[in-house]
């Protein structure tokens, strides 16, 4: 629930060096830099886990518990202290200045559409109760008032949820979008593809909404497969790693090979 202070994780890091490069010394040599010891091994690394990614992953997991846990107390609790709609699947409101800075540090990737854990949020429609029409991620664009800001603007209405915006007729859905004025004629062609868009969602389910991360292959956010998305960010994976880390020798001996690799073995 709360971010790891500085110290705590420098510490913790120092512990993990000297358990790696000998505890024995009162300064060891660190012969690989702490950037090439958290990749994973198939990108030549050797895969240890970054205790600041994975503070983050756990501090993500109330703001998943947040679309799940809806009848929970203390869920109940930060709806009521910073005025959130009940309905939604994600806090649709920041805390000001006066927030607790424990739920300032979980809401943190809420401030960025380019946060790991946010960009990775999809909602799958159900009823259409709880997903914002124009700022969630329910289409196959990545928001409707980023994709179609002409159609943004000239829409009536510029909030409200899905279930608003369509009229239901025997199980069957028809947008019903109003504008401030007649279309150009080169206003047309955007309007069309917009509709095209929204076409393309299922609205076959009855079911309600529900909120999936696609980081993770079921949908269902986890912190493994979190940390494992962060991990191969801007890494080179080779399958030449793979033949260091087989099982066919000791690990002391797989760490030698490791490090003779890359050039990290004094001489």
């Amino acid at each position: 629930m709360f971010q790891m202070p500085m110290c705590v994780e420098e510490t913790l890091n120092s512990l993990i060096f000297k358990f790696i490069w000998g505890p024995n010394a009162s300064r060891p040599i660190r012969w690989v830099k702490w950037g090439n010891l958290i990749k994973p091994k198939e990108a030549g690394g050797l895969g240890l886990v970054d205790l600041r990614v994975k503070n983050r992953a756990l501090l993500n997991k109330w703001l998943w518990r947040f679309s799940t846990d809806k009848e929970c107390l203390w869920r109940k609790v930060i709806v009521a202290k910073y005025k959130l709609e009940d309905h939604c699947l994600i806090p649709n409101r920041l805390p000001e200045k006066a927030g607790s800075w424990v739920w300032k540090n979980i809401t943190t990737p809420l401030q960025s559409s380019n946060d790991r854990f946010t960009s990775n949020l999809r909602w799958a429609l159900g009823d259409g109760s709880s997903i914002r029409f124009w700022i969630d991620y329910w289409t196959e664009v990545s928001s409707l008032k980023v994709a179609f800001p002409m159609i943004f603007k000239l829409a009536l209405k510029s909030s409200g949820v899905v279930c608003e915006f369509v009229v239901k007729t025997n199980n069957s859905w028809t947008w019903n979008i109003e504008l401030r004025r007649d279309l150009f004629e080169w206003e047309k062609a955007v309007w069309e593809d917009f509709l095209r868009i929204l076409n393309r969602a299922d609205t076959r389910t009855l079911d309600t909404d529900k909120l999936r991360w696609c980081g993770s292959p079921c949908g269902i956010y986890k912190t493994k497969d979190y940390c494992s998305l962060a991990s191969f960010e801007d890494v080179h994976v080779d399958k030449f790693w793979n033949l260091i880390w087989v099982n066919l020798a000791p690990p002391k001996v797989e760490m030698f090979i490791w490090r003779a690799v890359l050039n990290r073995i004094p001489t």
